[in-house]
């Protein structure tokens, strides 16, 4: 799905958290992950979502704007205020676009927006690009807090 191989990915062992309440989107996005040989876990809505963080530790949350119990918003801030989960890097996977929705992801904390539908040639790029401006691989760390 993507030009490199999973050996070659940036992508490779990054813990990521997909947040989507919409099956079909929700399963090309982790169709392209697992490509790209990640550590995946999904939830389908903000609530399992925190849960699952608090015991993943992700260094990357992919989450929908739009859930069924809390807005992505709402989630955003809810793991930038957990200390063990404040360096998670956040980008919101959405079909809402343009500078306003680009301005409430920020200020709620996250690191920028993908619009929906993803691009499934480009998708893993992009994310490499939002963890890369934000981490450098050498600086992930497991759940006990230790380096890669």
């Amino acid at each position: 799905m993507g030009s490199a191989t999973a050996g070659e990915s940036r992508l490779k062992n990054v813990r990521i958290l997909v947040v989507d309440g919409d099956q079909p989107s929700a399963k090309l996005v982790q169709a392209v992950l697992e490509h790209e040989g990640c550590d995946l876990r999904t939830a389908s809505n903000g609530k399992d979502a925190l849960a699952l963080a608090q015991s993943f530790y992700p260094h990357l949350v992919l989450t929908e704007l739009v859930l069924n119990d809390l807005s992505g918003l709402d989630l955003i801030r809810l793991i930038k205020a957990d200390a063990s989960l404040s360096n998670a890097v956040i980008v919101a996977v959405t079909a809402s676009n343009g500078p306003e929705t680009k301005r409430r992801v920020l200020e709620a904390g996250g690191g920028g927006y993908i619009r929906k539908p993803i691009d499934a040639l480009s998708f893993a790029a992009q994310l490499a690009l939002h963890l890369g401006r934000t981490l450098e691989p050498a600086r992930f760390t497991d759940e006990r807090g230790r380096t890669d």
